[in-house]
């Protein structure tokens, strides 16, 4: 993915090959606000446009907002405007927006869930000046965008992974949805005994920032012999067959034997971030998560 998006962004997602966010230009809009607007191409031709407005004025501020996209209803998905929103965001970081003002229809099921899966704060619905519709507003924080990156083409490799000392066991393998990226379930195993579990999810996006691209578990009675960190060392040919370039791992604060593993297989810590409460770790009882990351050499 290219580290700028005010030129051009490489994106993925599910159903399209790869399509870029390109900026077509950049001026002031009918508002008298200044803008850019961006075309998001399937490779196959445009399926959608985003305008990002670096002001508001007082109609847009009531039910604009700094953001609007388009997306064709053929292509359109929850999956495909999450990302797209993802890059929008990065953009309005980049132009020096540390927050924007998202405003839908309060009909449109995939807008709101959208801003929601993107961390955006819901405000209190107005009306619009030129509109009897009251609609949905959200606050997004632009400082920390989430990387989108999905595999394309992607097919499951459905071997065992052989090791020294242990080996890992697939036991099920979770196709792409909307909700999250294609993910390897392993059993750990030493011998014939199951001593833990571990997963591999391939990509990166909303999800991934708090729970991470492998998670792992070693039963009570096995651990301290670093299981853990033998089979995630395993893990990272299958993951940069994929064409990742890096992992990231997630743990909690008080969590010191899997912060152990991190560091022990080279693992960088980065940051201590809070989970937003649109996340399936949130609803887990997770309210902070460590991050590392770990980049495939």
């Amino acid at each position: 993915m290219a580290a700028k998006l005010a030129d051009k962004a490489e994106f993925v997602a599910s159903g399209l090959a790869s399509a870029p966010l390109e900026l077509q230009r950049a001026g002031l809009g009918d508002e008298g606000v200044p803008r850019k607007v961006y075309w998001l191409d399937s490779g196959a031709g445009i399926v959608g446009a985003g305008i990002l407005r670096l002001g508001l004025d007082e109609d847009l501020e009531r039910s604009g907002g700094h953001l609007s996209m388009f997306i064709l209803p053929g292509p359109r998905s929850l999956t495909l405007e999450t990302k797209f929103l993802g890059l929008m965001l990065g953009a309005a970081a980049e132009s020096g927006l540390k927050c924007v003002l998202m405003t839908c229809e309060t009909d449109d099921v995939i807008g709101i869930k959208t801003a929601k899966k993107n961390g955006g704060v819901s405000l209190w619905g107005v009306k619009g000046l030129n509109s009897v519709l009251k609609r949905k507003r959200f606050l997004l924080e632009t400082s920390r965008p989430y990387e989108i990156w999905r595999a394309p083409g992607f097919v499951f490799r459905m071997k065992p992974i052989e090791g020294k000392e242990i080996w890992l066991r697939l036991d099920e393998t979770e196709p792409e949805e909307m909700t999250h990226c294609p993910a390897y379930k392993f059993s750990i195993m030493k011998g014939v005994r199951c001593v833990g579990k571990i997963d591999l999810r391939v990509g990166f996006d909303q999800d991934i920032y708090y729970c991470g691209n492998i998670g792992y578990r070693v039963y009570e009675e096995y651990r301290g012999s670093g299981y853990a960190a033998q089979a995630a060392q395993l893990l990272l040919p299958l993951a940069k067959s994929h064409g990742m370039e890096k992992v990231t791992i997630t743990c909690n604060p008080d969590n010191i034997p899997s912060a152990k593993t991190c560091e022990k297989i080279g693992a960088l810590y980065k940051e201590l971030v809070k989970v937003s409460k649109t996340s399936d770790q949130y609803a887990q009882g997770d309210k902070f998560k460590r991050r590392y990351y770990l980049e495939l050499a």
